[in-house]
Order: C-alpha cells, then sequence, then structure tokens
C-alpha cells in the first residue's frame, strides 16, 4: 500500500513538473500595441499571459506622451511567454510655448525667444519695404506649439536694399508726350496736372515741374509736371441789352467785362449796351477783358451845363503858353 501511494505521489510530480516545463516552452507572436496608451497595453498584454516591463523615451510631440512607441521584442516576434516584453512608451520632457514674434524687429523677437527659453535661426528675404528690414516676417513655429527648451525657432526677417537714386532731368517747355518719354527713360514716372493757360501754344506743354531739375530720387519715384491747357471761349453778343444783363452774360462766359458810359440823347438806350469791344462770335482765351460802352441819358440842360462847366475850368486853369503849339 505504501508503495502505491509513493508511486502516485512520484506520478503527480512527475505531472506537475511536465505542465510546468510546457509553460515554460510556450511561444507565441509578441501583439502589435503600438499607438495605445502604454497603461492599457500594459493590461492587454498581462490578461494575455506575458510578462510586461515598461521603459520610457523623451518625445517632443504631446501626442505621443504616454502612447507606446514600439515592444521590445517587437511586435510580431515569437518568443516564450515567459520572456518579459518591454512596452517602449513616449514621455514629454519639459515644454515650453512659442510666443507670437511675427513684424518684430529682429532684436526683440530674440529677446522673446530666448525669454521662453528659445533660439532663434535667421532666414534673409530680400523685400521692397524700406519698413520691412529687420523685421520678422514670418516664423517657422506657429505660435502656441510646444517645444523643448533650448529649440530652434527659425524666422525669416526682411533685407532691404536701398535701390541706386537717379537724377531728375528737365523736362519744362516738352510736349507732355515727350516729358513723359524723358523721365520714363530716366526711371521716374510723371504726376500730370492741367492748368489753364492763355497762350494756345502752352496748349499740351509742360509749364513747370515740382521737383528741381537733378535732384536724386529712388528709381519709380513720381515727378509732378504742371501741363498747359488752353480752352477758348466764344465771346457772347451782348450789344442792346441793359448792362447788368450784359456784365453777368460776360461773367458767366468766363470773361471779364470792362465797363465805360457814353453820354446819349435817345433815352431809350439809357443803361444799355451801345458796343463791345470784342465782336461777338470770337475765340478768345478764358479771362479776356471785353469792354462794353453803355449808354447814358442826359437831358439837354445837363448837356449845356456840364459844356459851361468845361468852359470855366478853362478860363479857371488856362493852358501853359509852352504847351500851345
Amino acid at each position: 500500500m505504501k508503495r502505491i501511494r509513493l508511486v502516485l505521489v512520484l506520478a503527480a510530480a512527475f505531472l506537475m513538473a511536465f505542465a510546468s516545463a510546457a509553460a515554460a516552452q510556450q511561444v507565441d507572436a509578441v501583439p502589435n500595441v503600438t499607438g495605445m496608451k502604454a497603461a492599457d497595453a500594459q493590461q492587454m498584454l498581462t490578461r494575455q499571459g506575458w510578462k510586461t516591463g515598461m521603459e520610457y523615451r523623451t518625445v517632443a510631440d504631446p501626442k505621443q506622451d504616454g502612447t507606446v512607441l514600439a515592444t521590445r521584442p517587437p511586435a510580431g516576434a515569437r518568443v516564450s511567454k515567459q520572456q518579459v516584453v518591454i512596452v517602449v512608451a513616449g514621455k514629454m520632457a519639459d515644454q515650453t510655448r512659442v510666443p507670437n514674434v511675427t513684424n518684430m524687429p529682429l532684436a526683440e523677437a530674440q529677446k522673446a525667444l530666448v525669454a521662453n527659453k528659445l533660439n532663434a535661426s535667421v532666414i534673409r528675404e530680400n523685400t521692397a519695404d524700406p519698413g520691412k528690414n529687420q523685421v520678422v516676417l514670418k516664423q517657422m513655429a506657429a505660435p502656441g506649439m510646444s517645444m523643448a527648451p533650448g529649440s530652434t525657432v527659425p524666422l525669416v526677417v526682411g533685407q532691404y536694399t536701398p535701390p541706386a537714386q537717379v537724377k531728375v532731368p528737365s523736362v519744362t517747355g516738352k510736349p507732355l508726350a515727350e516729358a513723359q518719354k524723358i523721365l520714363v527713360d530716366n526711371k521716374l514716372n510723371a504726376q500730370v496736372t492741367h492748368q489753364p493757360v492763355a497762350n494756345p501754344n502752352q496748349n499740351g506743354m509742360v509749364i513747370g515741374q515740382k521737383i528741381a531739375v537733378g535732384t536724386p530720387l529712388a528709381p519709380g519715384s513720381m515727378v509732378p509736371v504742371v501741363v498747359g491747357r488752353y480752352e477758348a471761349v466764344k465771346v457772347p453778343h451782348v450789344e442792346g441789352m441793359p448792362w447788368l444783363t450784359a456784365q453777368d452774360t460776360l461773367l458767366k462766359a468766363k470773361l471779364k467785362p470792362s465797363v465805360t458810359f457814353q453820354s446819349i440823347s435817345d433815352q431809350r438806350k439809357n443803361t444799355l449796351v451801345l458796343k463791345q469791344s470784342v465782336r461777338a462770335g470770337a475765340d478768345v482765351p478764358p479771362g479776356t477783358q471785353v469792354e462794353i460802352v453803355v449808354g447814358r441819358y442826359r437831358t439837354t440842360a445837363e448837356i449845356v451845363k456840364e459844356i459851361q462847366n468845361k468852359q470855366q475850368s478853362n478860363i479857371n486853369n488856362p493852358i501853359p503858353a509852352d504847351n500851345v503849339k
């Protein structure tokens, strides 16, 4: 009986040892847990009978923080489940935020980055705007982005090179088209304003330039020039009109009326225009003076009295003998 018990005990011990050896020899493929949260991956592996360990690797991407990057042995490798599977997870280092330095002068931008434990690398880019010289045009790392302290932020900085200057040529007295060509040939442009002129020969001619000849300017600059514009007006017919109406008519035609009076004996023509110095319908420059002679009616007695007054004046103020021929 004792022998039978001993045999049974030895048999049981053998079976247990065999089962343990078989388990030790169980081989399986390492599951792919890359991209999972490290804690979830570790739990899953443990449930499947794997022995696990953790290892952390510093990452800059916040999305990789606490996420499985790989396993060791790698996913798919067939190994014994008695072997420890190392789960390699990402861990963020101490991070800093990128400040907004766009449109800052370079020196200020560098100071702002250093204050945030970052460094600047400068990329030069030509600019035609002198106001953008040594100014940050753009930054290659977006404002608010997380970066490890000591990281470098590339900055694109404007670089303005002043163009060579050209001297203003003389264009006064030239037809406008010729003046414009001369300026363009000298890498300049004309800024034209017109001014009325009385001389028809000055029509379309440059009668003045507002920047002195020889003045240095940047290529492409505007040179203001004054161009004559002759606009003839027709003289209206005002003879026979009341003189106030005639004056108003001439003024509306951009002419300057000048009035003289002439004594008349016909009462019907009193205050009427008897004649005009410039014929009606004539083309003249604006502002031309037109003299109108206006009738002034006086009675015979007034005329006689005027003659008498003149005679008396001659008596009181005789003509010197030296002036008598």
